[in-house]
């Protein structure tokens, strides 16, 4: 059901307490719990930043029309005819786009939301669509899996920046940038994305219980 023109909402509910989600275009998305006791209840929707960005052929440089963009969290745009693109009711975390279009890598970017604010300037992301088949990540070149603190490092593909830098198998990315990671995977993976040929600085703790900071610049990488 959507709201009335002023705002309202009546909903038929058990007693108790029930889990609401609620979406508004421009607003962050809000999911919680709301007692049924009390017979009015406010929920005070907070405006989401709006982040704008532009789609390039990565070999000739011209706009990609059509290029489907999706964010973590569920929303979601096209470009237009001119490659540009909006998306607003984005989560209040880092997190990763995927750019897919006909003809093109489908590629993920990362770490473009952490800094979003509403009023930003136009084209505040560029991504470069790869032609050919298959799908390129924008990275470092790991694959992970939960940990108690931080993401461990699963598997590091070769010729990667990750391996030239160092890391290994049961490694663990404790922090980003300085900043400790939480138990959001696909955040913290949002953090250690981000665009090609910009470094990031990781806090890594080895197996042996030592830990290193290690600075690597990401890049396109190929998954096969």
């Amino acid at each position: 059901p959507t709201t009335a023109e002023d705002g309202t909402l009546n909903l038929p509910a058990p007693a108790g307490r029930v889990e609401l989600s609620i979406t508004a275009e421009g607003y962050r998305p809000f999911q919680g719990a709301l007692s049924t006791s009390t017979r009015d209840q406010v929920v005070q929707l907070e405006r989401s930043p709006t982040i704008s960005g532009l789609v390039l052929n990565a070999s000739t440089h011209k706009p990609v029309p059509g290029a489907i963009v999706d964010v973590d969290g569920g929303a979601r745009t096209r470009t237009d005819q001119e490659g540009h693109f909006t998306l607003t009711s984005l989560p209040d975390r880092a997190t990763s786009l995927t750019v897919s279009a006909r003809g093109y890598q489908k590629t993920v970017v990362g770490g473009v939301l952490g800094d979003a604010r509403p009023g930003r300037g136009s084209d505040d992301v560029v991504v470069e669509l790869p032609p050919g088949q298959g799908a390129a990540v924008v990275g470092i070149g790991v694959r992970v899996a939960p940990a108690t603190i931080g993401v461990l490092v699963a598997a590091v593909e070769p010729n990667t920046p990750a391996e030239a830098a160092g890391l290994g198998v049961d490694d663990v990315i404790i922090t980003v940038d300085g900043e400790k990671l939480d138990g959001d995977l696909g955040a913290s993976m949002g953090r250690i994305r981000g665009a090609p040929g910009t470094s990031v600085r990781l806090g890594v703790q080895r197996p042996s219980g030592r830990v290193d900071d290690v600075v690597i610049e990401r890049a396109a990488i190929r998954i096969r």
